[in-house]
C-alpha cells in the first residue's frame, strides 16, 4: 500500500500542469516579421460583406507589405497598429479577446453601423514569437518589441 501512494505521488509530482494563457501573457507591442501566404483562399472563405475576416478587413495589398509593422495589444484587450495610416482606423475601437490557448478573436465596430465585427485568428505563442493564421491561408509571424 505504501508502495502505491509513493508511486502516485511521483506520478502526480511529475505530471505536467498546462496553464490558460491570459492577457498578460500576450499584452506587449509586437512587430511582424514575416508574412505568407500558406494556403489558396477560396470565394467561399469569405463573406459576402468580408465580415468575419480579419484578412479582408485590411486586403492583400495591406497585409503584403505588413513587414515591420506593429500591432500593440495592451492589457485593457484594445489593438492599436500601424498597419494601416487611415483615419478611419481610430474610430474602429479594435480590440481583441483570448479565446482560449490557440484563438484569438479580432473585433471591430464599424462606425458606420452597429455592426460588430468578430475575426477569429488561430495563434500559437512561443515566448518571445506569436505566429497568426489568419483565413486558414495567411500566416504573421511577429516577435515581441
Amino acid at each position: 500500500m505504501k508502495n502505491i501512494m509513493l508511486l502516485g505521488l511521483l506520478l502526480v509530482s511529475c505530471s505536467v500542469v498546462k496553464t490558460e494563457l491570459t492577457n498578460d501573457d500576450i499584452s506587449a507591442t509586437w512587430i511582424v516579421v514575416s508574412n505568407e501566404s500558406i494556403n489558396m483562399p477560396s470565394v467561399e472563405s469569405f463573406s459576402k460583406d468580408g465580415r468575419g475576416s480579419f484578412y479582408s478587413l485590411f486586403g492583400t495589398e495591406i497585409w503584403s507589405e505588413s513587414n515591420s509593422k506593429l500591432f500593440e495589444l495592451t492589457d485593457k484587450n484594445k489593438v492599436v497598429t500601424n498597419l494601416y495610416d487611415h483615419p478611419l482606423m481610430d474610430s474602429l475601437d479594435f480590440r481583441y479577446e483570448l479565446i482560449n490557448d490557440s484563438i484569438v478573436n479580432f473585433i471591430c465596430d464599424f462606425p458606420t453601423d452597429s455592426t460588430q465585427n468578430i475575426m477569429p485568428v488561430k495563434y500559437n505563442l512561443n515566448g518571445e514569437r506569436m505566429t497568426w493564421i489568419i483565413d486558414e491561408f495567411f500566416k504573421i509571424t511577429l516577435s515581441k518589441e
